[in-house]
């Protein structure tokens, strides 16, 4: 080898290796500003604790009444239209217009959701919500020095409340609900393996059992994220995986719960259809198939386990009770002997439910069994609430400074990309720890995107958050004693399964207030906004400090322009519709009528048998039929609320 070659080689190592330093360099950088943001929000859940402890003081109660403001109804005191260089709020105008929204960065505001503001004037009447609002508002000193830059920062009460500063108008009103986000689920719960198991017997059509129980599918799927894994069972005689064959080809284990598999499974819930029998044994065997199969393939989350199962029937399989349940447990004595933790939660949905055999199965599992009646919308509540499970195990010292990381997303205000770090936040003066909440913080992509030269959608971004989302499998370990004082908290007397009298309910529920009458009646410090749309509460010319009537003018004219093209857009789908029908149907019957003029003039002739296939459906398929509308409305999850936290 020549002495040029030799140089050359020299220098492209030399190369390489100064490549591999930059890039090394420029890694440290982004997992400093991930610490720090780690740090920050460890900080801000110590401060949350903190002035938890002040909850029932006299001060704290009496200060609380009228000093809050309501994100839907309040003026904010300080409030100011954004500058379009550091928001823009798409609903006012597109900036250009010199229109953008309110927004108040020295003061905090308070989201409840629709039903549980069920007092007069808009306040909450559950005592514990009440406590949640008044006690996170002595945080708000904390959150305003601590929020200088304009990123949200949030605390989402376990009991339904949000406190979120900057204060900013929602553009819905009443559908927020914490517990059923991402960032909340994924603080409380950890890194997990999920499998929900769906009845889709005939009696699912039933007491509109069947929309419900996609609803609450729906539901489930949506509060997912980046360290999760999920897949959906829909089980009647036989089970099948939801989704298992895309594109033409089949597709086998649990998915990693990013935003495009989430959207994919969410389309295939919505075509589901209800037919057929009960077989408890097919779902469950379908369901520890694809967690085995995962396993195997080395692509589980490698934490823990949990299978939702809801059903409105009894076994039509022949099997019998002790059958099925024997079953279940030998199903998780495997995967446990693969290092896996498997907890069965199931629901009995409505009169006909086999109420004994679901609740067996969660006490065999250390699970819980709820039960929910027909043209009821408990069952979203029941199955979203399985976290709890999790956040009351995940208060051990083994699992402190636990994190979790959702994908990055488009800020729904404003369209930035962004992510969030969120942590648990517990009572630690009881034993075990009081869940309390989860606290957030927000922030910018840009600054990362900056140092990696890097988009925030892009797939090596996405493996940086996987990373770090699943660094960590926290350990859940819970007593007997703990286990039946949830189940008697979420479900009554009636799901416990050792304690049939369980009065403990430390680290479970807070303990009353002794001044429970000295709650505030009235939450709110105005109401000066109640009855107005969101262009009349929010919408502004920028440089302003109140809503103007010209950009709520435009605002109403864009939802307005919006909703003509989705009404174009439905009328353009019903006439395809319509010309298909007409096309794949009266063809058809024209040859009929040919072929009946034919057989009147021709009496003698043999008939002539039909050109077309038996086996063909000449109609609209369910699949296609499905997707020519939209999916029913979940009153808990609108798309205007989805990318926003």
């Amino acid at each position: 080898m020549g002495k040029l070659s030799i140089l050359s080689i020299a220098l492209l190592l030399l190369l390489q290796r100064n490549v591999d330093a930059a890039i090394f360099e420029k890694e440290q950088q982004v997992k400093a500003v991930f610490e720090q943001m780690e740090t920050d929000v460890l900080a801000f859940a110590d401060e949350i604790e903190r002035v938890y402890q002040n909850r029932c003081d006299i001060e704290t109660l009496n200060q609380c009444g009228r000093s809050n403001f309501n994100d839907c109804t309040s003026t904010y005191p300080n409030q100011m239209c954004m500058d379009s260089s550091e928001m823009l709020v798409s609903a006012c105008g597109s900036g250009s217009n010199g229109c953008n929204a309110l927004w108040d960065k020295t003061q905090t505001a308070v989201r409840i959701p629709a039903r549980l503001a069920n007092g007069q004037g808009g306040n909450p009447s559950d005592d514990d919500l009440v406590e949640s609002i008044c006690y996170s508002r002595l945080a708000e000193p904390y959150m305003i020095k601590n929020n200088q830059d304009g990123n949200q920062m949030y605390y989402g009460s376990a009991t339904g409340s949000l406190r979120i500063i900057p204060a900013q108008h929602s553009e819905v009103c009443g559908l927020y609900d914490p517990r059923r986000r991402p960032w909340f689920v994924a603080a409380s719960s950890g890194p997990k393996d999920v499998v929900i198991v769906m009845d889709v017997s005939g009696s699912m059509e039933d007491y509109g059992r069947m929309e419900l129980a996609k609803q609450s599918t729906r539901t489930i799927v949506e509060t997912l994220t980046v360290a999760d894994r999920v897949a959906v069972v829909a089980f009647s005689d036989i089970g099948s995986v939801v989704g298992s064959i895309r594109g033409g080809r089949g597709v086998r284990g649990l998915v990693r719960a990013t935003r495009q598999n989430k959207d994919r499974l969410l389309d295939d819930i919505n075509k589901l259809q209800p037919g057929g029998g009960t077989s408890f044994y097919s779902g469950f065997d379908s369901a520890f198939n694809e967690l085995e199969y995962t396993i195997e393939q080395e692509s589980t989350t490698g934490c823990n386990v949990a299978i939702l199962f809801l059903t409105d029937g009894e076994n039509t399989d022949g099997r019998n009770e002790d059958e099925v349940i024997d079953f279940v447990n030998q199903r998780t004595a495997r995967l446990a002997q693969k290092d896996r933790q498997t907890t069965v939660f199931t629901f009995s949905l409505g009169y006909q439910a086999d109420d004994q055999v679901m609740k067996r199965i969660a006490c065999s599992t250390g699970g819980l069994w709820q039960k929910v009646d027909d043209m009821s919308d408990d069952l979203v509540d029941a199955m979203s609430s399985y976290y709890q499970l999790y956040a009351l195990g995940l208060s051990s010292g083994e699992n402190e400074h636990f994190t979790a990381w959702v994908e990055p997303y488009a800020f729904h205000i404003g369209g930035k990309m962004g992510t969030s770090v969120s942590t648990p936040v517990y009572d630690h003066s009881t034993s075990p720890p009081l869940f309390l909440g989860v606290a957030t913080l927000d922030m910018y992509m840009n600054s990362i995107e900056e140092i990696l030269e890097e988009d925030a959608s892009s797939s090596t971004m996405l493996d940086r958050f996987v990373t770090r989302s699943t660094a960590r499998c926290p350990k859940i370990d819970l007593t007997d004693l703990q286990l039946d004082g949830l189940r008697f908290v979420n479900a009554g007397s009636e799901a416990t399964c050792t304690y049939s009298n369980v009065t403990e309910f430390q680290g479970i529920l807070p303990e009353r207030c002794p001044f429970i009458s000295d709650l505030p009646n009235n939450l709110w410090e105005n109401t000066d906004m109640a009855g107005r749309n969101y262009g009349e509460r929010a919408c502004c010319e920028q440089g302003s400090t109140a809503p103007s009537n010209t950009c709520a003018a435009l605002a109403a004219s864009l939802r307005a322009h919006s909703s003509e093209e989705v009404s174009s857009q439905i009328g353009i789908i019903v006439g395809i519709i319509v010309a298909a029908l007409v096309v794949v149907i009266g063809i058809p019957m024209f040859f009929i009528f040919v072929n009946r003029r034919s057989e009147t003039k021709h009496k003698k002739m043999m008939r002539q048998g039909s050109n077309v296939n038996a086996g063909m459906n000449i109609i609209m398929p369910p699949e296609a039929a499905l997707s020519a509308s939209a999916p029913p409305l979940n009153p808990d999850f609108c798309q205007t609320e989805a990318t926003n936290m």
